[in-house]
């Protein structure tokens, strides 16, 4: 299979690189192309992971290399108007989070993708991070009858006016966890005017399509970077510490507690090793979308299933008062 990937940032070298350097040696992907406007960052990040050829001009690489994925991996702030013109190659892809910054903007990217039937998946990897991985299972596998779902994500001085496109990591995770749409939500938000105007913590009162309600708190000044989640069931009570990178819940875990007593505690290395690209979901997102890709299938994590996380990280970003479907 060949890869072509688009952007060579932070995240990508953090945690694409190892991954398409594993998948690589598992014989899953035969040559690896890479683009970024910067040259010199493309011609590192080559080097780096064995990538065979850089450009600049993402057409020319399509057109040169003829790939069998794209993997868009650009500034939310051109990611969506890159995605929808490149759809016209008809190019399975897989496109990093946020996918678009605004409803109105996910719609066209949606209605490319659909009109020109690219087969694809938006980048949330906290749905393969082995922790929740392995949590999803659990509420499956037992057959829980989930009454709650609370989420924390904490942060150190994220102050800048785009924190909704990092929220709708909460946004997501607690609907993916429910197993359900949204169907409203309140919305608060306290202000902390020392830290600039217009910064505030966002807490989200919510209930999904399937009876299940709970609270999401996004603390953007706090004293550390954590995301933890709470899931209630019946007479079960499920603990998640997600492994974020150079956080103290690093490799992350889950509890159980069961009738007023702990079932267990599974560390994050026991589930899959403690590599930072794998313990984040990154390779297993990777991974899950080559697979279906070969098979001919749709992933789940779609545009049209994007689309209700984009318009409530919209809503933070407006300050609204309320979501309802």
């Amino acid at each position: 299979m060949k890869i072509a990937l688009v952007g060579c940032g932070d995240i990508v070298n953090r945690y694409y690189g190892p991954s398409f350097v594993k998948l690589r040696k598992e014989g899953k992907i035969d040559s690896l192309s890479c683009c970024d406007l910067d040259m010199a960052k493309a011609h590192g990040f080559a080097q780096k992971y064995g990538f065979n050829r850089i450009f600049s001009d993402v057409d020319e690489m399509i057109c040169e290399v003829k790939p069998d994925c794209l993997f868009i991996a650009t500034p939310v702030t051109v990611t969506t108007e890159l995605a929808t013109r490149l759809s016209s190659y008809r190019i399975p892809m897989m496109i990093e989070k946020p996918p678009a910054l605004t409803f109105a903007a996910g719609r066209r990217l949606c209605d490319a993708l659909e009109r020109n039937a690219v087969p694809h998946q938006i980048a949330f990897n906290r749905h393969f991070m082995p922790v929740v991985q392995y949590l999803k299972q659990e509420l499956l596998q037992h057959d829980r009858h989930i009454q709650c779902v609370h989420s924390l994500m904490s942060r150190y001085r994220r102050v800048e006016d785009t924190f909704y496109t990092t929220a709708i990591h909460s946004i997501d995770l607690v609907r993916y966890l429910a197993g359900s749409e949204y169907r409203s939500i309140r919305f608060s938000y306290q202000d902390l005017p020392n830290y600039g105007r217009g910064v505030s913590n966002i807490f989200m009162d919510y209930v999904f399509q399937n009876g299940v309600s709970g609270q999401a708190s996004m603390l953007v000044c706090s004293g550390t970077t954590n995301e933890r989640v709470m899931i209630t069931c019946d007479d079960a009570t499920y603990f998640a510490h997600l492994p974020m990178w150079d956080c103290d819940d690093v490799p992350g875990l889950v509890q159980c507690n069961e009738n007023n007593s702990l079932r267990y505690i599974k560390g994050g290395a026991e589930l899959d090793g403690a590599e930072d690209y794998i313990i984040n979901g990154f390779h297993h997102e990777i991974d899950h979308f080559l697979s279906c890709v070969t098979l001919g299938k749709q992933p789940e994590e779609s545009m049209a299933y994007a689309l209700q996380s984009v318009r409530i990280a919209e809503c933070v970003s407006l300050r609204e008062p309320t979501y309802q479907e």
